[in-house]
């Protein structure tokens, strides 16, 4: 029986808890304190209700409500009357009424704010001195705010991101948080790369550092809870990703913050490691340049050995050296090396281009050598208008014939001649 007895009691007293219904007895009187069921919104108005019954006289008794405030119970009201600091706020109401033996008090907050929830009890004075007021837990759900920051490593500390877009540098250290703020730690934080939910993989630090602001009796409380992420090994095919943070407050809708990855990357070279020349010729060493950003913040060639090195920086000349940088195409950017009549010494020697952007220094080294190819030799051309045209054969062995027989025909006519005479 005592252990059936037992179970009555408990699940009693869950059911009570459960709708929020409190009470106490002093000096016979019962007292019933009964508050919101659900949490209440920001705005909404918030109704709690005391009862003082079994043998309540308003002439030897009066009803107070408390609030405690770090920790202390701070009167409300007395019967009908709202203190002055609770009272200035305009927001606190109390109507006090009594029918035989029972007395109500119910005390209407208006408009509720952050600060307005908590431990609400009340209590019937006179009492014996260690009798305490009886309370219910008021709770309230306001908006959350949602903040996205990176992570800066210079200053090793997050920064809200600056307009709507987030810089990721490959192989160096960064980052991102969801900061989401909100008043009773009920705010749930997610985040997103692209449509990939990263939560996961977060670091978590929920519902810590309460911020206090104190309002007159009222002291305004807000929790932080944060989402982190932090690494070197950031894949540049996340370039134009969104990242997303989200919160989610119950009664309201999920409020997010976000911001386009640009993902910036070192120098990466595109050149052909030998390249020749000819002796005194013009030559320009070429290179190409992709990096992010493409502005590059400096470049140079050197050659040379160290205690000897030539260097030229950017569009900067030195003796026949001419350093060039052309226009860029898209994330693409040409480096050259003019040299002015190629010498020997300029020749089977190793040039090296240096380049930063901004997130590495990298260098390509290029070999120039001599180019000894022959060109071949034109083969000569007779002017058309000069040429003489030779007989052909033909027209040749015709030719003679026709003199033979002229001859023939003269010697014929001479010797006709000399036998007349």
């Amino acid at each position: 029986p005592r252990k059936i007895m037992a179970r009555w009691i408990f699940t009693c007293s869950l059911f009570v808890a459960l709708i929020g219904v409190f009470t106490s007895a002093v000096n016979g009187i019962v007292i019933e304190i009964t508050g919101p069921d659900q949490p209440k919104l920001q705005g909404e108005e918030i109704r709690v209700t005391c009862v003082a019954s079994d043998g309540f006289d308003s002439n030897a008794y009066f009803v107070r409500f408390f609030k405690k405030v770090d920790g202390k119970a701070v009167e409300i009201s007395t019967n009908h009357v709202v203190k002055e600091e609770f009272g200035a706020t305009g927001r606190y109401k109390t109507e006090f009424s009594q029918s035989a033996d029972v007395g109500t008090v119910i005390l209407t907050i208006q408009d509720a704010q952050n600060g307005d929830d908590g431990e609400i009890g009340c209590q019937a004075l006179p009492g014996p001195k260690e009798d305490v007021p009886t309370y219910t837990n008021v709770k309230l759900n306001v908006p959350v705010n949602i903040i996205l920051k990176q992570y800066a490593p210079d200053a090793d500390k997050y920064r809200p991101v600056d307009g709507d877009t987030i810089v990721l540098k490959e192989n160096v250290k960064g980052g991102f948080a969801c900061v989401a703020k909100d008043s009773n730690s009920r705010a749930e934080v997610r985040a997103f790369i692209g449509d990939k939910d990263v939560t996961d993989e977060m670091k978590h630090h929920l519902h810590h550092d309460p911020e206090q602001v104190k309002l007159g009796a009222l002291i305004q409380t807000t929790y932080k809870s944060e989402l982190k992420m932090q690494k070197s090994d950031w894949d540049t095919t996340l370039n134009g990703d969104v990242i997303r943070c989200e919160a989610k407050v119950p009664g309201y809708e999920t409020v997010s913050a976000q911001a386009v990855v640009e993902m910036q990357y070192a120098p990466r070279f595109t050149c052909k490691k030998e390249q020749s020349a000819k002796l005194g010729s013009n030559f320009e060493l070429m290179c190409e340049v992709d990096m992010k950003p493409a502005a590059a913040v400096f470049a140079k060639w050197y050659w040379g050995p160290p205690d000897n090195r030539t260097e030229v920086a950017f569009t900067d000349s030195t003796g026949r050296f001419t350093a060039n940088v052309g226009e860029a195409d898209g994330t693409k950017t040409p480096f050259g090396l003019s040299i002015s009549n190629v010498s020997p010494e300029d020749v089977n020697v190793m040039y090296h281009l240096e380049v930063s952007n901004g997130v590495a220094i990298e260098s390509q080294e290029i070999m120039l050598l001599q180019d000894k190819s022959v060109e071949p030799k034109p083969e000569p051309t007779e002017d058309p208008e000069v040429k003489e045209e030779k007989p052909k054969a033909d027209e040749t062995k015709a030719a003679s014939s026709q003199v033979a027989a002229s001859l023939t025909f003269v010697i014929a006519m001479v010797a006709a001649s000399i036998l007349n005479h």
